[in-house]
């Protein structure tokens, strides 16, 4: 038996003697996802002919992409904003139909403020389908700067404190010494399985799961191995290569 979802991604449903095939669904977590798309559509007016286009773009979303479901909000709070204001279908909207809405985004940090103008560039180009539209040529995406200072970084002292609480987990403490090696983001790390990581005569390899970006493998070096001779980096990578065997041979 087949369900269509509202916003037409469709589900393919099984009686209890036939494999469960999943075309692109919306349970779970997309369930939500799709109940804050429904409620948008009605808090902000989106047009028939909006809500068509967005729909297409959350179909795509789910057939190329493993885990969509953030990305998808973040588009969706983004053009929140936008459709409030202007009742237009997408194709015709015009950058000076947009200036006034750029503007009012001032209010909000740096951070956000980033994250919408390139993901109303993006979108506008993959609505368009030219990735030198005109319009999104002239929204300004100006360079991040993290408030992250060297006064918020780690000192020595508190690593080699946390390094001592994990000592006696082997998977802490090799989460916590691949965490300092190669700053993955900490739903990474906490992902990681034994499955992800594989060992040749160079390197230990760890295959990071897909969370925001796609899945990637990353090298953990032997100091003979290794292309960048840092100090402080070969020590961290010898202790990340020495934990990440114990956690291994624990099992």
């Amino acid at each position: 038996m087949v369900h269509r979802s509202r916003l037409g991604i469709y589900t393919k449903c099984a009686t209890p003697y036939q494999k469960i095939y999943k075309v692109t669904c919306l349970t779970d977590c997309m369930g939500i996802i799709e109940e804050k798309i429904q409620e948008s559509y009605e808090k902000y007016g989106w047009t028939p002919e909006q809500r068509e286009v967005f729909n297409r773009f959350v179909r795509e979303r789910m057939a190329n992409y493993k885990k969509p479901q953030k990305t998808i909000e973040i588009y969706l709070n983004m053009l929140n904003k936008i459709v409030v204001n202007i009742k237009k279908p997408f194709s015709e909207i015009e950058i000076e139909d947009l200036f006034p809405i750029l503007e009012s985004w001032k209010e909000y940090s740096s951070a956000t403020t980033h994250s919408w103008r390139a993901k109303l560039r993006a979108f506008l180009r993959w609505e368009s389908g030219d990735k030198h539209d005109p319009r999104a040529e002239k929204i300004r995406t100006t360079a991040y700067v993290s408030p992250v200072t060297l006064d918020d970084l780690l000192t020595e002292e508190e690593i080699i404190k946390m390094r001592e609480v994990c000592k006696d987990k082997p998977r802490n403490l090799a989460m916590l010494d691949f965490h300092l090696l190669w700053g993955p983001r900490p739903s990474e790390s906490t992902k990681l399985r034994l499955k992800d990581v594989k060992i040749t005569d160079r390197y230990i390899v760890v295959n990071i799961p897909q969370t925001k970006t796609i899945s990637r493998p990353v090298p953990i070096p032997l100091v003979k191995a290794s292309v960048i001779k840092n100090p402080q980096f070969l020590d961290a990578a010898l202790n990340s290569y020495v934990s990440m065997i114990a956690w291994l041979n624990a099992h």
